[in-house]
């Protein structure tokens, strides 16, 4: 009888990906709340019946634009993670290894992790 071999089959761990998706909805509140300031700012708002309507203008999107971008490259790079990943303790960083990778803290080698 043949004999199979390989790399053992990766599992799906369930409480990472709930903890990363709780992260991503941190993430969204942050940013929804850019978005509203934006949107007294530059954009109109307005509130009637128990429903509020929010909208940004050419230059209220592009600075959005510019501050979800700034948000996830600055926390990611200079951090390690986002402000939703620390507050559910989450630390998935560049290539699992959580904080204190970034290249500051001399992470992003050719290191392998098995060693």
């Amino acid at each position: 009888m043949a004999e199979v071999t390989g790399p053992p089959v990766a599992t799906m761990e369930v409480h990472v990906t709930g903890r990363r998706v709780l992260s991503t909805i941190v993430d969204g509140i942050i940013l929804g709340v850019v978005f509203a300031v934006l949107s007294m700012l530059f954009g109109e708002t307005s509130a009637s019946g128990g429903s509020v309507n929010a909208s940004l203008g050419t230059l209220g999107t592009l600075l959005l634009t510019v501050v979800g971008f700034a948000y996830f490259i600055l926390m990611e790079g200079y951090m390690g993670q986002t402000a939703g990943e620390d507050g559910r303790g989450d630390q998935s960083g560049p290539g699992g290894y959580g904080r204190g990778s970034g290249p500051r803290e001399g992470g992003y080698s050719n290191r392998s992790p098995h060693r």
